[in-house]
């Protein structure tokens, strides 16, 4: 909805009031519990760590239903749409072949095109699949993270709360790198990657000149190899 660019922070502020305008109408306490999760998330991209500790600690449980975003034939999910031009990093994809049951987390598919081999999501079946906007696996994720200082154990358990949703053998050790790997791995597909690169300065190793090539929506709705 917005005409040019808006600065993050002012982003952040925006939907931290947008919570609590909702907070009369959390009608369950498991409405209540979402939008703390939700600050929760706000907190911690803003490096306010105290007060994410708090609304984390009040957030999603395990056991709680996700809140998802619906999609429909007009309106349509974006990551479905997009699977055919936007590649996997190798990187995502190794870890899928080194460790077959991330599969589970990190759905993926092998498609040829023009002799090489890509990969590209594979998590969104069709173009009306929800996306899971917000879980208690992410809530336990930003407990872990802001506990793993002072409390190994209590971190570390939680990771292995949320690994054990997907069959995942349970961690014996767990460090701060360890924590976003599993962020990465478990919110994968949500959108939430680039916010964590972001707030830890973490981004790909290159060398020389980032290039695109710009596919319009004409083309993409025309030419049937992106469809």
């Amino acid at each position: 909805r917005r005409g040019q660019a808006t600065a993050s922070g002012s982003i952040f502020s925006e939907a931290l009031a947008s919570f609590e305008a909702a907070q009369p109408f959390a009608l369950s306490a498991t409405d209540g519990r979402l939008l703390q999760t939700l600050r929760a998330r706000v907190y911690l991209l803003t490096d306010e760590p105290l007060k994410a500790l708090m609304a984390a600690q009040n957030g999603l449980k395990p056991g709680d239903v996700p809140f998802r975003v619906l999609f429909s034939e007009s309106a349509p999910n974006p990551w479905f749409t997009n699977r055919t031009i936007v590649m996997l990093p190798m990187r995502l994809a190794g870890i899928v072949k080194l460790i077959p049951e991330e599969a589970a987390r990190i759905p993926v598919e092998e498609v040829r095109t023009l002799g090489k081999t890509v990969f590209r999501v594979s998590k969104y079946s069709n173009r009306t699949t929800p996306m899971v906007f917000a879980s208690w696996q992410e809530n336990e994720l930003i407990l872990a993270e802001l506990e793993l200082p002072q409390n190994v154990q209590s971190a570390r358990a939680r990771v292995n709360s949320v690994r054990s949703i997907y069959d995942l053998s349970p961690l014996t050790q767990l460090s701060a790198q360890g924590v976003l790997d599993e962020r990465e791995r478990t919110l994968f597909g949500t959108g939430l990657r680039l916010l964590d690169q972001r707030r830890n300065n973490l981004w790909p190793p290159s060398s020389g000149q980032w290039q695109y090539l710009p596919v319009s929506a004409v083309e993409r709705s025309r030419n049937p190899n992106l469809n």
